[in-house]
């Protein structure tokens, strides 16, 4: 409840209850404190939901990615086994190693 003020700017109110008042401010700032909190978790929830996508998109990619390569792999030695390739070996073993004189 308000009251006008008799002395002051016009259309100032001075409340009849300033401890009801203050309480409702509190009550007011906590609220708000409250839905900033539940703002923030939104946003959060949000930018890991996008995160989480991205990254099962990057997951399929690789699983692709990988799937190709096997299959690369197994038909390479395919090839070796038909003898239609000559097996490589690049492992650092061979490289060191003179190459073999032919008999």
């Amino acid at each position: 409840m308000y009251r006008p003020v008799k002395h002051g700017a016009k259309g100032r109110f001075r409340s009849l209850t300033p401890e009801l008042d203050r309480e409702v401010i509190e009550r007011m700032d906590r609220q708000s404190a409250r839905l900033d909190k539940i703002s923030k978790r939104d946003a959060l929830i949000a930018r890991l939901q996008s995160d989480n996508v991205r990254d099962r998109r990057a997951n399929a990619q690789d699983k692709e990615a990988c799937e190709r390569l096997e299959a690369e792999k197994a038909a390479y030695k395919a090839a070796v086994q038909a003898g239609k390739v000559v097996p490589v070996d690049f492992s650092p073993r061979q490289q060191n190693k003179p190459p073999k004189k032919a008999a």
